[in-house]
């Protein structure tokens, strides 16, 4: 069953059929547990043929409303505002993964030990995202976002002192992972590669970019 401010929440966007029909998917998915269109059809309980009920899921989930701007930013925004004060910085992680054949940017809201995805991207190319890539990703979470503090959490693929100097222009902190074999410059000094330094976890260093 879904929470009552979803259902509120949809029942403005959908029609009282569409309404229906979401709530069959939903108590269908936490059920069965099975994403394939094929056997999600089979399993919703309607007493249509297999085929209407597969053409049916498939006219509902490419309904124009349901897309992350109309149906899910919204949603965001209430569970952010009801849950995070003003004062609390919002840790924000941003990731790529090959999932079967296709290559999904994704950014996501860190919530305790769990991650509450905020947006995501199919990108038209193989291997790592680009700046492009990342800055259509991140823009309008931010903007969604721009009552609070945000810091911005990536990996080594995500280390590129153009995204943080477009993160520091858009007021947002940023944690972004460096190869060991990086090399960085303290105030005065040459530059040293991270391993010279032996850092150890937890320890502390401020550098110039």
């Amino acid at each position: 069953m879904m929470p009552a401010f979803y259902q509120t929440f949809f029942a403005h966007l959908l029609t009282a059929r569409q309404s229906l029909f979401l709530h069959l998917l939903v108590a269908t998915l936490q059920t069965h547990k099975q994403l394939a269109l094929g056997k999600l059809s089979q399993a919703l309980p309607l007493p249509i043929t297999a085929d209407s009920r597969k053409r049916a899921l498939q006219r509902f989930l490419t309904l124009d409303k349901l897309n992350i701007f109309e149906a899910w930013f919204p949603l965001v925004l209430y569970l952010v505002l009801t849950h995070f004060s003003k004062t609390t910085t919002l840790k924000l992680a941003i990731d790529r993964t090959d999932w079967w054949h296709y290559n999904v940017l994704t950014v996501a809201l860190v919530w305790h030990r769990h991650a509450l995805p905020l947006n995501w991207t199919l990108l038209d190319h193989p291997g790592n995202s680009n700046l492009e890539d990342q800055q259509l990703l991140l823009s309008p979470v931010l903007s969604l976002l721009s009552a609070y503090r945000v810091v911005v959490l990536g990996d080594r693929e995500f280390c590129s002192v153009k995204l943080a100097n477009w993160l520091r222009s858009r007021k947002a902190g940023f944690c972004l992972r460096l190869k060991i074999s990086e090399y960085i410059r303290q105030q005065g000094a040459d530059f040293r590669s991270l391993k010279s330094l032996e850092l150890q976890p937890g320890m502390a260093l401020l550098t110039s970019v």
